[in-house]
Parts: C-alpha cells; sequence; structure tokens
C-alpha cells in the first residue's frame, strides 16, 4: 500500500525533471496505473478486509449470550456455540420459548424472561428478538439474543427468601417486646 502510493510522486518528479529514456512520456500517467493495479492486487489477494468478517465471527463464537438469526421464512440461519451447545437452543425449544407452532410465528421486536427445561436442566432465560432489515428496509429476518440468567433468579429467589425471614424475625422480636 505504501509503495502504491508513493509511486505516483516518483512518477510525477521523474516526468517534470525529463527524466527516463523517452522524452515526453508521462511517467505520472504511467505511475498511476501501476499504482491502482498494485493497490487491486493488495485488496484481493493480501487479504487486506478479510480481518473485519473474521474478527465478527470470533466475537460472536465467543459470546456468552447465545445469538440464533432466522431468516424471513423462519428458519435458522445461524446459531452460535453458546446457544447450540451451553443453552440447546434448536427448533423445537426456540417454538417452546415463543409458544408458537411455526419459527415465522416468532414476533419481530419482543423482549422476556421465560423459564423453560433445556437439555442441561431447568433454565431462566432473558430473550431478546429485534429485526434485521436488508439494506432497502424490508425486514429480512430475525435476531433472537438469549441470556441465561439462572444464577441471577436464584440470587433473586434467595434475597426474597432472606428478605421474608428477617420480617418473621422482626415480627417475633417485635411480639417480645
Amino acid at each position: 500500500v505504501l509503495v502504491a502510493t508513493i509511486l505516483p510522486w516518483i512518477g510525477n518528479v521523474a516526468y517534470n525533471l525529463k527524466l527516463g529514456p523517452w522524452p515526453g512520456l508521462n511517467w505520472l500517467t504511467l505511475s498511476i496505473a501501476v499504482s491502482g493495479w498494485l493497490l487491486v492486487w493488495v485488496v484481493t489477494r493480501g487479504a487486506l478486509l478479510d480481518l473485519l468478517p473474521h474478527a465478527r465471527d470470533v466475537l460472536i463464537e465467543m459470546m456468552h449470550d447465545g445469538v440464533v438469526v432466522l431468516d424471513r421464512a423462519g428458519r435458522i440461519t445461524y446459531c452460535n456455540s453458546t446457544a447450540r451447545d451451553t443453552l440447546g437452543l434448536d427448533a423445537p425449544t426456540l417454538l417452546g420459548i415463543f409458544e408458537t407452532h411455526t419459527l415465522r410465528d416468532i414476533p419481530v421486536d419482543w423482549r422476556e424472561q421465560r423459564a423453560i427445561d433445556t437439555v442441561h436442566g431447568h433454565r431462566w432465560l432473558d430473550v431478546h428478538v429485534g429485526p434485521v432489515h436488508d439494506r432497502w428496509g424490508a425486514l429480512a429476518g430475525r435476531l433472537i439474543v438469549v441470556r441465561d440468567i439462572t444464577v441471577e433468579k436464584g440470587l433473586e429467589r434467595d434475597r426474597e427468601r432472606l428478605i421474608e425471614s428477617l420480617r418473621d424475625a422482626l415480627r417475633r422480636v417485635t411480639q417480645l417486646e
């Protein structure tokens, strides 16, 4: 990329100083053509633009949240490893979460917490469904992000039990007075 950037400057200097075996040859035009060819080669063969899609794939696979992508027809087109392995989300499980008969009936914009039974036991899930639009603004599918909140729900239940036992203890103390 650096060579492709500097090459037109060198061609301009060579033309203005009338360097080279052929007088009157415009080295700037030739150097811009070679520079363009170098840039095309770097982009196509040098994998200059291939890092971002790979980084996105790694990020989605490393997420602790399950990610499921549905197309327009309600077919699962992508499911990251967390959704697939840890949460055990497949088509029948998704139908159970949304209480629908087909994945096509899943709402476009929806958020709720649901308790389900998976291959890993009883789980509480925070489910968020959002629309995916194509470049013309038409609905292209749905993005489902699922977070396992079983631990948080257990802590919330323990906190409620503790509050209730403290209330009972306070009632007993006030009755003793």
